[in-house]
């Protein structure tokens, strides 16, 4: 296909300057350029120049961000008729005027599926006509397409596509890295959607890569063998293995595990920092369970509990008491014995904290979270930030997981 060849070129096409590329418009008239870290109904956090400042939000007449603009992008993106070269170019002249480059590369590459000849998409693409062959530079040296083809399987020469918080990277299917430069963007946005405001996450300006391999040769070893999707936090990178199918939760789970790690360490300015076993299972879980996945398409849907998780905590002949669930290390919830047991329980903890009682405990768990990655953790601290002692929030729990088990 003619994308696998563009994509393969566009490793060396810069996705453009990230250090000050918003802008917040004062009710005034005046303008600050800045990259906004985090903005709520009260109050907006940015970074100018080098330095973090504050700001009410009833003083800004507007916020222009790249998560902003990601939003618009996206709505604009499933509202075009994506089999009009037209209608696309217009898309992707959006994102380049809005501080999208990468999904603006993206959009230049579908045209070419459509209308390969099309000169704008190669001229946006850095293409040049040679005797009337188009060739892209890569390294120095112009290639046609004919000599691209032969660099595009080897991972070395991966193919690699900019988004606007991540480098997406595969040796597969090109059509397949396409839709999924799009909908990670979708599941960023879906993250801080729900525990942004909860937790006052930053935006980070770190890039992870998601690296989606198609030989088992190239694909890095797991810190558990036979594990088909892992997160690296040394190369802080996600790491797929696409020949053994890894299953859509998993691949959400890590995923985010990449997000925690990445938004808790720009947060709270830590470079090293975990959260609990039970906190860290139930919070990739809701995200996997949540994840609706079609191609290009991908939704995300915390709220609507998996019944079958509620239903094997509902049903436990034993149940684990709370003071275990919150007391267990990683490995009881990484395969260990009777882990099943610990993740649902894990699972719909979480759940009732972020989205029980009508979701009154969910600032308060976030709170905890916070404190609980700086190693300020403990049952007696999520007792003391929830209001609530052992005995009432087990009660509530165990009743939140009996109703939504249908009991």
């Amino acid at each position: 296909m003619l994308s696998t060849l563009l994509i393969s070129a566009l490793t060396l096409f810069p996705a453009g300057s990230r250090d000050e590329p918003d802008v917040l418009r004062l009710q005034g008239g005046k303008t600050i350029e800045c990259r906004v870290l985090y903005e709520d109904s009260t109050r907006i956090v940015y970074r100018a120049k080098g330095k973090s400042a504050e700001i009410g939000r009833s003083e800004v007449a507007a916020v222009e961000s790249v998560e902003n603009s990601l939003r618009t992008y996206l709505r604009k993106y499933d509202e075009s008729d994506r089999g009009n070269p037209r209608a696309q170019a217009e898309l992707a002249q959006w994102a380049e005027s809005n501080g999208l480059p990468g999904e603006a590369q993206c959009g230049w590459i579908r045209i070419l599926n459509l209308e390969p000849l099309n000169e704008l998409a190669w001229a946006k693409l850095g293409g040049v006509k040679q005797r009337d062959v188009w060739k892209l530079k890569v390294r120095g040296r112009f290639y046609s397409i004919e000599e691209l083809r032969k660099r595009v399987s080897d991972w070395k020469t991966a193919l690699e596509l900019p988004t606007a918080h991540f480098l997406v990277r595969s040796d597969g299917d090109p059509a397949r890295l396409l839709d999924a430069a799009i909908d990670v963007e979708r599941a960023w946005l879906a993250f801080y959607d729900v525990f942004g405001t909860a937790l006052t996450l930053y935006v980070f300006d770190e890039t992870p890569e998601l690296n989606f391999v198609t030989d088992p040769k190239d694909y890095p070893s797991p810190p558990v063998p036979g594990m088909s999707v892992w997160f690296d936090r040394v190369a802080n990178s996600l790491n797929c293995n696409l020949t053994e199918n890894p299953n859509r939760t998993a691949i959400a789970s890590e995923f985010c595990e990449l997000m925690i790690f990445n938004a808790f360490r720009r947060t709270l300015d830590k470079r090293t920092g975990d959260i609990e076993g039970w906190v860290r299972s139930g919070i990739a879980m809701t995200f996997g369970f949540g994840f609706r996945p079609d191609p290009g398409h991908a939704t995300f849907d915390f709220k609507v509990p998996e019944v079958g998780q509620f239903r094997l905590v509902a049903e436990d002949k034993d149940p684990l008491p709370l003071k275990r669930i919150l007391g267990s290390g990683r490995g009881a919830y990484d395969g260990g014995p009777g882990s099943e047991r610990y993740v649902a329980a894990a699972y719909t903890l979480v759940h009732f904290l972020a989205f029980g009682d009508e979701g009154k405990h969910r600032a308060q768990f976030g709170e905890y979270m916070r404190d609980a990655y700086i190693g300020k953790s403990g049952a007696s601290r999520l007792y003391e930030k929830l209001g609530l002692d052992e005995k009432a929030l087990e009660s509530a729990w165990r009743e939140y997981v009996k109703r939504t088990a249908g009991g």
